[in-house]
């Protein structure tokens, strides 16, 4: 499945879903736009947290790709690993140059950042 995630920059800030669900094999791309900013734009993964509590995760790896995602001009493109772990939120915020940048709707008051959630296997019955 494709995920295309619109993207755009408003004051300095990003408006984009904050929250996107995923699986293995699932191919993400941020869609930047055409605009002098958005050659600049860079999406960087930060964290890695356990659902639905979002307690942090030790991870050598921070984010969900099967390598590491690729920047061209106006998107930003990344393929699911398909042994990546059920249950897991990858984290990421977006910078411009090397300035993290605010979120117009983040996830939280304390959460300015997205994320690519991969859900945890449904509950057997």
């Amino acid at each position: 499945m494709q995920h295309v995630i619109n993207v755009s920059l408003e004051n300095g800030k990003v408006t984009a879903r904050p929250i996107v669900e995923c699986g293995p094999g699932d191919t993400v791309e941020w869609d930047l736009g055409s605009s002098q900013e958005a050659e600049e734009l860079r999406v960087r993964f930060e964290k890695v947290q356990e659902l639905p509590n979002l307690q942090p995760v030790q991870s050598e790896v921070l984010h969900p790709f099967t390598d590491a995602p690729v920047f061209e001009v106006g998107r930003i493109t990344g393929t699911i690993r398909s042994d990546v772990v059920p249950g897991r939120r990858f984290s990421y915020r977006f910078f411009l140059t090397d300035e993290a940048l605010s979120w117009t709707e983040p996830i939280s008051e304390t959460q300015d950042f997205g994320g690519l959630d991969i859900p945890p296997p449904p509950p057997r019955g």
